[in-house]
C-alpha cells in the first residue's frame, strides 16, 4: 500500500478529516490516480469529486484544473475534462503543459 493510501487510511481510522490546507485537493487527486491504476474506478470517482470540491476554492490557479481535467479524462467524462482543461489554458496559455493540453482537447 502506497504512502498516500496509508495516510488516508490513518485519517479514516483516526476519525479525522483531511487537513484543511490547499494540498488536500492534491492528496485526493493523487489518491484518485492510484485508485484508477488499481482498477477501483468508483473509489477514484469519489476522490475526484472531493478534490473538485476542495479545488473549487482555488479554481483560478492553473494546476488544479489540469489535474481534474486529466482525471476526468481517465474516468471517461469528456465534458468535465474539457471544461477543466480549457480553464487551464485560459489561466496558463504559455505553461509548458499547454501544448499537451491542446493536443488532449483536440482529441475530445
Amino acid at each position: 500500500m502506497g504512502f498516500l493510501v496509508r495516510l488516508v487510511h490513518f485519517w479514516a481510522i483516526a476519525g479525522t478529516a483531511f487537513p484543511k490546507i490547499p494540498i488536500e485537493g492534491d492528496y485526493r487527486s493523487q489518491l484518485a490516480a492510484q485508485l484508477l491504476a488499481e482498477g477501483r474506478r468508483e473509489d477514484a470517482r469519489r476522490q475526484v469529486e472531493q478534490a473538485e470540491g476542495v479545488y473549487g476554492r482555488q479554481i483560478n490557479v492553473s494546476y488544479p484544473n489540469y489535474n481534474l481535467g486529466l482525471l476526468y479524462l481517465k474516468l471517461n467524462e469528456p465534458v468535465k475534462a474539457r471544461a477543466f482543461l480549457e480553464r487551464f489554458l485560459v489561466l496558463a496559455p504559455q505553461d509548458p503543459l499547454a501544448a499537451e493540453v491542446r493536443r488532449l482537447l483536440a482529441g475530445l
